[in-house]
């Protein structure tokens, strides 16, 4: 009996650890986002990173995540987005929205002379940034790094959590 309760415990122990495990790569933003869709009140728990569709929304918007959050006049998250930042709140109208997506850790760069880094930086946007030598991406995202400016050329990807002692780059984008 005292083995069958040991083991039962255990079982359930890793089956909490299991369901409250979430990685932080499972969603763009930590937090509530609350709409009104026309007249009453809907949230969006920790969005995910995707696009929210065919929302209608009109009236006060509450961003209570810790992410810029894009808001679109059209369905399917398209055209020129309204931004809304982090804790923000106001009314708005739009139809889609998809949270911005961030990559969390450091990216430490050298440059001739001294040693630079970036914080949290975007996911899927170019960087004309350029390195030389130790480079050490300790974030959650895998990076390409570009031999010239504007993210064109072939791309060398530096992993999450790798370092390099030969880097040589004038740009750069996280990639999810």
């Amino acid at each position: 009996m005292r083995l069958r309760f040991g083991v039962l415990a255990v079982a359930a122990a890793l089956g909490v650890g299991l369901v409250t495990g979430a990685t932080p790569d499972a969603v763009a933003a930590q937090g509530e986002f609350i709409y009104t869709e026309p007249s009453e009140p809907r949230v969006l728990p920790d969005p995910e990173a995707t696009c929210y569709p065919y929302l209608g929304a009109d009236g006060l918007a509450r961003n209570e995540t810790d992410q810029v959050v894009e808001l679109f006049d059209e369905n399917n998250c398209s055209g020129i987005p309204q931004h809304m930042a982090p804790r923000d709140h106001r009314e708005v109208a739009f139809k889609s929205l998809r949270f911005h997506h961030r990559a969390r850790g450091d990216f430490e760069y050298t440059v001739p002379g001294k040693q630079k880094s970036k914080y949290d930086p975007s996911d899927n946007h170019c960087y004309d940034i350029a390195g030389q030598g130790y480079t050490a991406n300790l974030t959650n995202r895998d990076v390409l790094l570009y031999p010239r400016a504007g993210c064109v050329g072939s791309s060398y990807a530096l992993r999450r959590h790798e370092t390099t002692r030969g880097a040589d780059f004038q740009s750069m984008e996280f990639v999810n």
